[in-house]
């Protein structure tokens, strides 16, 4: 799959299946999503889209919906141990392109006689063609887009914060801090490594 039919995929929603999140009694940790945008807005709509081992996590609709120069926060439940998280934010525009399409078409070409004496009857002859024409649609357009992806090892009990800094298309960073409680209120973040692939 190249990267422009990766991005529309994307913005198309369909290209991963949804994220099952563990229960609130189950055994889970916290991941909490951050996004910043240093940049204005390279198209008029945006969307961002998360993945946790692959699968997807249905964000908001105003997290899509906001200007550009602000921030926006989300959270979920993840299965403890080792998850690989992506994030990536795409801006587009839609416009209306034209191209030359070629067509199998089933059409009439002539008639035909079948039947003798008063059961002769006439029927229509139809042919297999190919043809070309001009078609009018409107096309997703991809104006600017960053991907970054990371891993955990999460352990149970935990809040992690996935930190996304948009700076324009293909210049973003992504960083993963776990949230550590103070004992007299408040919490620091701590960064945490990018975890090893478990063997199979």
């Amino acid at each position: 799959m190249t990267r422009l039919a990766f991005s529309l995929c994307l913005l198309a929603g369909a290209c991963t299946p949804r994220y099952q999140a563990p229960g609130p009694h189950e055994p889970h940790a916290v991941l909490k999503l951050r996004l910043a945008y240093h940049v204005s807005s390279p198209g008029p709509t945006r969307r961002e889209d998360l993945r946790v081992n692959g699968h997807g996590i249905e964000l908001p609709r105003h997290m899509h919906l906001r200007g550009p120069d602000q921030n926006g926060t989300h959270h979920t439940r993840i299965h403890p141990g080792y998850n690989a998280l992506a994030i990536g934010a795409t801006f587009s525009h839609q416009e209306m392109q034209s191209r030359m399409v070629t067509e199998n078409v089933r059409e009439s070409c002539g008639t035909y006689q079948s039947g003798t004496g008063t059961f002769r009857t006439t029927q229509t002859r139809y042919c297999n063609r190919t043809r070309t024409r001009m078609v009018t649609r409107p096309t997703t357009v991809v104006d600017a887009r960053c991907d970054r992806h990371t891993a955990i090892e999460a352990q149970p009990g935990s809040t992690y914060v996935l930190q996304y800094d948009f700076y324009g298309n293909g210049r973003c960073q992504l960083a993963v801090y776990e949230q550590i409680a103070r004992l007299r209120g408040g919490f620091d973040l701590r960064p945490v490594p990018v975890a090893a692939v478990p063997p199979r």
